[in-house]
């Protein structure tokens, strides 16, 4: 199956280009310079090579990362709806549970469609205040929006 790859996202600090790419069938891949792709979603050390995006200077916010992969598929002439299939949950959570990205990840998880799982994890971080406010605040925010859309509660009202 073929993959479009999209230009470089960044160089990391060994000067590789970091990459991503999807196939006809909405996956998308991730490769070190011209390397093998890996899948995405198939293992923590492919979603680690993405963590950087979640730093100042090479993405950071959300809607810059999102910003810049829709840029790339707009490059590439391939439609910019695919960026909805991008995994950014998926690399958000890794982030989350295994590295001081914490924050940040979390900052992208409040940018998400949210589901029940993704839905149940927020209302815990929510309550932590080991988390910053502001972020406890965004992930708050989509909360609330997901349990209107949803008729659910799972937060105590204050």
């Amino acid at each position: 199956m073929k993959i479009h790859w999209l230009s470089p996202l960044y160089t990391n600090g060994a000067s590789v280009e970091i990459s991503v790419g999807i196939n006809e069938g909405n996956e998308w891949f991730t490769r070190w310079g011209n390397k093998q792709p890996y899948l995405i979603n198939k293992s923590k050390k492919e979603v680690m090579m993405l963590w950087p995006l979640l730093d100042e200077g090479y993405g950071g916010k959300y809607n810059l990362v999102f910003n810049l992969l829709e840029s790339r598929l707009k490059e590439k002439g391939l439609p910019i709806t695919l960026i909805q299939s991008f995994p950014f949950t998926y690399i958000a959570l890794h982030a989350f549970n295994a590295s001081t990205r914490q924050n940040k990840a979390l900052e992208w998880l409040s940018n998400q469609e949210f589901t029940n799982e993704l839905a149940a994890f927020s209302a815990g971080i929510i309550k932590d205040t080991k988390y910053s406010q502001e972020v406890r605040h965004l992930l708050k925010r989509s909360l609330k929006k997901w349990e209107k859309k949803n008729n659910v509660c799972m937060l105590q009202k204050s």
